[in-house]
């Protein structure tokens, strides 16, 4: 792309072709914050939306923007309907959001599980932000970090956990024993509806996508995947 550094670029390469996955003819919406342009809790600058606008559009897939004047109220949070009309028509939605978030907002969550849609969390939402080294570390890296992090966690293994006091916790639930020891359980079954393993790589997971731009992208998405940079 033109009039982009290369650190960016290296960036913007990596959350559309290893991340998002961006394919020719695809619609994809990227999503931000009008507040986050002028001191919000959104963040965000026009020219990393465009940079990355321009990298879908290189791609062979058409790339609409979409921006949003809703900030989120205490304890009243909701999916607002244009987003959800959106989520409907695309591919693939590339979310700058600080407010939607996935891991808090049941209903995105929900929704995205029921339909199947592909979400994408990008992180490193300005310019300076994909300039930096946390932005260009590799999203592949990240995920494999994460998955073989997981590996060890087995459903039926027993744990525990040891505090600077000697004494140890295990499990919620179980009784102290003498010296403060707690009763060692097992682990159990994993409850995300997208990852039935603990040791799941997302690329085989039907979850939303999260994308941190800078330091990896998180994948959580539809069915060909979940994503922000990060497994």
């Amino acid at each position: 792309m033109q009039g982009i550094p290369k650190g960016a670029a290296i960036a913007v390469a990596d959350l559309l072709d290893h991340c998002a996955r961006i394919q020719p003819g695809q619609e994809v919406v990227l999503l931000a914050h009008i507040d986050g342009l002028y001191g919000g809790d959104n963040l965000v600058d026009e020219t990393a939306i465009a940079w990355i606008q321009a990298g879908v559009q290189r791609r062979g897939a058409n790339a609409s923007v979409l921006w949003i004047d809703e900030k989120a109220k205490p304890h009243a949070w909701r999916l607002p309907p244009v987003v959800k009309a959106v989520l409907a028509s695309c591919d693939v939605l590339i979310n700058h959001s600080f407010d939607l978030a996935f891991e808090e907002m049941v209903e995105l969550k929900q929704y995205l599980w029921a339909h199947k849609k592909l979400m994408v969390r990008n992180f490193a939402t300005t310019a300076p932000l994909l300039c930096t080294a946390w932005a260009q570390t590799p999203h592949e890296l990240v995920s494999e970090i994460r998955y073989q992090a997981s590996v060890p966690f087995k459903e039926g293994l027993p744990w525990q956990a040891r505090s600077s006091r000697r004494s140890m916790r295990t499990t919620r639930g179980s009784r102290p024993t003498r010296y403060g020891a707690r009763k060692a359980e097992a682990i159990g079954p994993g409850r995300n509806g997208w990852f039935r393993r603990y040791g799941s790589r997302r690329l085989r997971a039907r979850s939303f996508s999260i994308v941190c731009s800078a330091g990896g992208q998180d994948i959580s998405a539809s069915p060909r995947f979940s994503a922000s940079r990060s497994g």
